[in-house]
C-alpha cells in the first residue's frame, strides 16, 4: 500500500479485537506512512505498532483521552454503587 504525499487513510468504524491492519516488517518508510493514518474515534497523534508474526507487524489505534475519562467515571460510579449496595445489606443483616 503507498499512501501518497498529501493523502490519508481513514480507517472507520474500528473494532477493536476483531479487526486487524498489517503491514510488512520490511516496508519502507513505514514510519512516514503511520504519521498518515487516522483511525476515527481515536487518538490521531498514537498508534501501536507490535508483532503479529515474524512478517508483519499489526497496527493499533489507542483510545481518546475522553475515553480514558468516560471509562474512570463508570468505573467510579459502579464502585460507588457497589460498596453502598454492601453498606446497606451489612445495615439490615439481623444481630
Amino acid at each position: 500500500m503507498i499512501i501518497g504525499d498529501r493523502s490519508t487513510l481513514q480507517v472507520i468504524d474500528w473494532q477493536d479485537g476483531h479487526d486487524h491492519l498489517l503491514v510488512r516488517k520490511d516496508s519502507v518508510h513505514l514510519e512516514d506512512a503511520l504519521k498518515k493514518i487516522k483511525f476515527m474515534g481515536y487518538d490521531h497523534n498514537k498508534l501501536q505498532k507490535g508483532d503479529y508474526d515474524s512478517n508483519f507487524w499489526e497496527i493499533t489505534p489507542f483510545p481518546e483521552p475522553a475515553t480514558y475519562g468516560s471509562l474512570f467515571m463508570a468505573g467510579t460510579v459502579s464502585l460507588s454503587l457497589l460498596r453502598r449496595r454492601q453498606k446497606a445489606r451489612l445495615g439490615s443483616s439481623p444481630s
